[in-house]
């Protein structure tokens, strides 16, 4: 089992969506992948078709002591996601109990049938999100074979890039980018100079495809097949799945 970490230095870049998309994307190549949520946020239950009423979660089975695997949840497409689960603030201050390396344990006794995890890391720099939830990320960032830091090609995200440069080995990927947008066309540009080969070789564009699937619950792979962001997405899941057969 190998361990692909989704991370994005800053909130709005959407790195959530590429999770749901990427696991899309190697199902359809034969991949049997597991996307879990790392977000106390519990939004990458939306592109899975999960009730939003739901509260459950590996976050909520370890506060309440009952079995991660039971809290797996299946789309209609296949598609299997771990969510975070809803915790109240108080809860959530509860996992600093919990076993830090909570994924491997995941991974190793709770969930069957998988070759591939998926992780939707926590949104924004770590000092962002409680100590409890830094250490199970970091855990699990470090036994990914395949870290993706997801970047928007705006000033911000550009900024934010050089000043918490990625450990080498790391790759960065471009997303929501508007081609006929200057500042965009320049940053990316400049990022592909700067980071050559540390760049991902697909490049995601600015799609309505992306909130309308969400909105629907669903991949835009499963709900907008035929549109830029859904080749984009498969063509990503080709190139993650070389790099995973070379890890």
């Amino acid at each position: 089992m190998k361990i692909v970490a989704v991370n994005s230095l800053c909130g709005g870049a959407g790195a959530t969506t590429v999770v749901a998309n990427l696991s899309h994307a190697l199902e359809l190549l034969g991949c049997r992948t597991l996307c879990i949520d790392l977000n106390p946020a519990n939004l990458l239950t939306l592109q899975f078709g999960v009730d939003p009423l739901h509260r459950g979660g590996w976050a909520a089975s370890v506060v309440a002591g009952e079995r991660i695997g039971d809290a797996v949840w299946q789309s209609d497409d296949g598609r299997r996601i771990l969510p975070f689960g809803q915790l109240s603030r108080e809860d959530l201050t509860n996992l600093d109990g919990s076993d830090a390396d909570i994924v491997a344990r995941i991974c190793r006794q709770d969930i069957a049938d998988i070759d591939t995890v998926i992780l939707d890391g926590p949104s924004g720099l770590p000092e962002h999100f409680p100590a409890s939830l830094q250490r199970v990320a970091e855990a699990a960032t470090n036994a990914a074979v395949l870290r993706i830091w997801v970047i928007a090609a705006d000033p911000r995200s550009y900024a934010t890039l050089h000043r918490n440069l990625p450990a080498s080995g790391d790759v960065q990927l471009l997303n929501r980018y508007r081609p006929e947008c200057m500042i965009d066309s320049d940053i990316a540009t400049v990022l592909r100079y700067e980071f050559d080969g540390g760049m991902v070789p697909v490049v995601l564009p600015e799609d309505a495809s992306a909130p309308e699937a969400a909105a629907c619950q669903r991949s835009v792979i499963s709900h907008a097949p035929a549109s830029q962001l859904a080749a984009d997405f498969r063509a990503l899941g080709v190139w993650c799945r070389s790099q995973l057969e070379s890890r």
